[in-house]
């Protein structure tokens, strides 16, 4: 085997998806990568420690994608589009994950991937920073755990431009999110991991939390997982695949009473530290 052909984060994108598409294409634009060289069908282009990769499927539909490639990949950064029928222009990260026994959109029901806490925070500050600098009229958000794949050895960040074609199209959205992940990259550095619980799906206070404070949070169960009755094993899997994060941020006021104080009381039995706000 090459040593030379160590990839450290890989680039995944779907030729199904015009805003993933516009991502790669611009990247590559940034970085001078190979020819390519073929693993098990999975066609990936080298720059340095970077890979590129295209799947013919939706990336959602992608689980054990690193079982191709016999090389320990940390990270892989899906870049894609985001949908939503309210149609707000939008940057987001997240990672991902079935907490319940849905997996409609792809994974494994109760199952989640491997986060990367700290380059979600330092895209998600980058996309702040260029958005405004930029003056791009989107929101900068961090979006709940959801969706797949789950079922991936590597570590997982998903970017994404939405809500529509309009913004799938848009390439100074789409450049945007790559200078944002390619500038988080060139100077990694690790802050105090958490779990997130409770709130929307667009989690609002999370997503404050990763702007201004030192917290890089990882899985984010929304309050809709919370009170359908996640399972305590989930919860668990959550913190040890958030960096083994021993910290719990709940967005107490969104979580009902009951499964609130329960909640407090599960987290504080393993010793969890637990921060209200």
């Amino acid at each position: 085997m090459d040593g030379g052909l160590t990839i450290r984060y890989l680039f995944l994108y779907s030729l199904k998806d015009p805003a993933g598409v516009n991502m790669a294409n611009y990247l590559m634009s940034r970085l001078r990568f190979d020819e390519g060289h073929d693993f098990n069908g999975l066609y990936i282009r080298k720059c340095g420690e970077y890979g590129l990769a295209a799947v013919d499927q939706d990336i959602i539909y992608t689980d054990y994608i690193d079982s191709k490639i016999p090389y320990n990949i940390d990270t892989i950064i899906f870049l894609s589009r985001h949908s939503s029928i309210k149609e707000y222009p939008t940057l987001s990260v997240h990672v991902t994950g079935n907490p319940l026994e849905d997996a409609s959109y792809g994974g494994k029901p109760y199952s989640l991937a491997k986060s990367n806490p700290s380059l979600m925070k330092s895209i998600l500050k980058w996309m702040s920073i260029l958005r405004d600098e930029r003056g791009l009229k989107y929101d900068v958000r961090m979006e709940v755990t959801h969706h797949g794949p789950t079922e991936v050895k590597s570590k997982v960040v998903f970017v994404e431009v939405g809500s529509t074609i309009k913004q799938w199209n848009d390439l100074e959205a789409t450049n945007t999110v790559v200078d944002s992940v390619l500038n988080a990259l060139k100077n990694i550095r690790g802050y105090k991991p958490a779990v997130g619980f409770g709130g929307p799906h667009y989690a609002p206070l999370f997503t404050k939390i990763m702007l201004e404070e030192e917290y890089a949070i990882g899985h984010i169960f929304s309050k809709y997982v919370l009170n359908h009755g996640i399972k305590p094993d989930i919860i668990l899997k959550a913190f040890k695949l958030s960096d083994d994060s021993k910290t719990a941020i709940l967005d107490w006021k969104s979580i009902k009473g009951g499964v609130r104080q329960w909640l407090r009381s599960f987290l504080s039995e393993y010793g969890f530290e637990v921060i209200k706000r």
